[in-house]
């Protein structure tokens, strides 16, 4: 019986894990373009994030929370960001210009380097913080 189980959980795990359905959950053309390239080449990567709060949550549905639960300080979002899952294209092209490390990448300026300012477009307040520090 514990084989058959185990084999059972093997298939499941097997045709579940890496794979480009992400049901209900609303993704950019530009990131389900960059996961799908990327789960081949950095599948732990692309796991981690589809597992994360910017993987599973619009900033929308973020904006919603009420009290200390809420990890969206800034009062707007840019439109464009509202309603689609917080994935690659969505940090990595954003301020293209202010980053020295931006490159053409598949027909995107991507850069490399996430700073603070870039997570300043969703979480003003932390990033006023995060600046005081240093």
């Amino acid at each position: 019986m514990k084989a058959v189980l185990g084999v059972i959980l093997f298939w499941v795990c097997f045709f579940t894990v890496g794979t480009s359905s992400y049901g209900d959950i609303p993704v950019s053309d530009s990131t389900r373009e960059c996961l799908d390239c990327h789960a081949g080449i950095h599948p732990g990567i692309v796991e981690d994030w589809k597992k994360s709060q910017h993987g599973l949550v619009t900033p929308a549905q973020a904006m919603t929370v009420k009290g200390l639960a809420r990890k969206v300080s800034s009062q707007t979002v840019p439109e464009k960001l509202k309603n689609v899952v917080v994935g690659c294209a969505e940090c990595h092209t954003l301020r293209a210009k202010a980053h020295k490390d931006t490159s053409e990448h598949n027909g995107y300026d991507m850069h490399v380097v996430v700073s603070p300012k870039d997570c300043a477009t969703c979480h003003t307040q932390e990033a006023e913080q995060f600046d005081k520090n240093l």
